[in-house]
C-alpha cells in the first residue's frame, strides 16, 4: 500500500520554485542554483512554443523540474494566484523560522544584511 512520504522528506529532495525568467531577463544565477545551462532553458521553452524572451512575464521553474510559463498580458495588473504562490514560495523568506534559543540572543542570528535596519 503506498503512502504520502513524510512532509519533512518532501522538503529536502524538492526544491522551491525558481524565477527562471523575470519580465523577459533570464536569471542566470538561478539556473546555475537549478544546475541549467541557457541551451537547456530554451530548450525548454521552445517546446512551450516560446521563440522570444520580450514576452514572458516569468518562467518558473517548478519543484519537480518542470518550467511554468507566464506570458506578458498588457491588460493584467495582478498575477494570476497561483502565480502569485509560485512567487511566494521563490522568494520565501531565506531565514530560518525558528533560531534556536541558544543563538538568538546575538545579534548576528537575527540580522539580515540585506535589511535597512
Amino acid at each position: 500500500m503506498w503512502r504520502e512520504p513524510p512532509t519533512w522528506l518532501t522538503k529536502l529532495t524538492d526544491h522551491r520554485v525558481r524565477v527562471l525568467i523575470r519580465h523577459g531577463q533570464v536569471r542566470r544565477r538561478q539556473l546555475l542554483v537549478c544546475g541549467l545551462t541557457e541551451a537547456d532553458l530554451f530548450a525548454q521553452l521552445r517546446r512551450q512554443d516560446v521563440y522570444e524572451l520580450s514576452g514572458l512575464r516569468y518562467a518558473l521553474y517548478e519543484t519537480k523540474g518542470q518550467p511554468t510559463v507566464v506570458r506578458d498580458a498588457p491588460d493584467a495588473e495582478a498575477d494570476p494566484a497561483l502565480v502569485a504562490r509560485g512567487l511566494q514560495d521563490a522568494v520565501a523568506d531565506r531565514a530560518p523560522a525558528v533560531v534556536p534559543a541558544v543563538i538568538r540572543d546575538r545579534p548576528w542570528a537575527t540580522k539580515r544584511p540585506w535589511s535597512a535596519n
